[in-house]
């Protein structure tokens, strides 16, 4: 199901958005 994105959901999508790219950019380190 697709919604609008609530206030209170903005720490998962944060949380969601920084995994995926630590995935992508595997070649970045994470401490940066």
């Amino acid at each position: 199901m697709i919604r609008k994105l609530l206030n209170g959901d903005i720490d998962r999508v944060a949380d969601i958005w920084l995994k995926t790219n630590l995935k992508a950019h595997y070649f970045i380190s994470n401490q940066y």
